[in-house]
């Protein structure tokens, strides 16, 4: 795999050492304006999401606090990837660019409406393939007849 231009090997292990240290810490929880946790607001919507689904589909509490959770630690662990992605390219914003690279890179999730950045890099990577000659054409090719041959 080639590095990204300007890169070296040693600052691309740091940021990912700094993306994995930073993945670790905990997250506090986090009150909305109106006093409530954020993962009240997510149930409600988690809820009414099955209701569109299946309207006598019930989730067990347990299993929707699973499922919130599991939700909110992939929205951190991609926000915090990206974050690093766009302080590595030394912007003080977060782009959707930031987060398309790190759903598609590690995740294999792509972004509809947004170009695909491993298109890209497949195509700028791709080996050249042998020529082939149109249909009636024949390739020259050299060949050395016994003739022809030095002898030694």
């Amino acid at each position: 795999m080639a590095l990204p231009k300007g890169k070296t090997l040693e600052s691309m292990r740091k940021l990912r050492s700094r993306v994995q240290e930073e993945e670790k810490e905990e997250e506090p929880v986090i009150e909305n304006d109106d006093g409530t946790i954020s993962g009240e607001v997510y149930g409600a919507r988690l809820e009414s999401l099955l209701k569109e689904v299946d309207v006598n589909f019930e989730l067990e509490p347990e299993a929707q606090e699973l499922v919130l959770r599991m939700t909110e630690d992939f929205v951190n662990r991609v926000t915090r990837r990206a974050a690093a992605y766009a302080k590595h390219r030394k912007s003080s914003t977060l782009d959707a660019v930031d987060l398309q690279l790190c759903l598609e890179k590690h995740w294999n999730i792509n972004v509809p409406g947004l170009p695909s950045q491993r298109a890209k890099a497949a195509f700028a990577y791709r080996r050249p393939t042998e020529k082939k000659a149109p249909p009636g054409k024949k390739r020259k090719t050299t060949t050395t007849t016994p003739a022809a041959a030095p002898a030694f």
